[in-house]
């Protein structure tokens, strides 16, 4: 448990879940090839990318959903459907590319916790 709690704390901070090395991001979308401070490969196989994504769209459905029960729960009986409307429209554009650098590093953490460090994920390493 103690090593999720580590992994997932230097996620959230945007640095190397391996070595807390960082910064990981040049651009707020744009992640470095390798870590600075350990040099691990960020990119741990073809496609790696796409459980980022993943997290990335979950996280932003359960913020919509969640915003959207508590919004019709406080306004009943007469939820404000149009401002409901643009407000989710706002959301869901803005929300995913906040929460995109931190879906990548979650799920680089959560990778790393089920599948640890290999010598050839590191440059110039079989």
């Amino acid at each position: 448990m103690r090593k999720a709690i580590v992994l997932l704390s230097r996620a959230l901070t945007l640095r190397c879940p391996a070595c807390a090395g960082g910064p990981l991001f040049t651009h707020w979308v744009q992640v470095r090839s390798v870590c600075p401070g350990c040099r691990l490969k960020l990119e741990r196989d073809e496609g790696h990318f796409v459980g980022a994504i993943f997290f990335n769209l979950v996280a932003s459905e359960l913020v919509w959903i969640v915003g959207l029960v508590a919004t019709v729960i406080w306004t009943w009986p007469n939820p404000p459907w149009t401002m409901i409307t643009v407000v989710s429209i706002v959301a869901m554009i803005l929300f995913p590319v906040f929460f995109y650098p931190f879906s990548r590093t979650l799920f680089y953490a959560l990778d790393l916790y089920f599948q640890p460090v290999q010598k050839r994920e590191f440059p110039g390493e079989l």
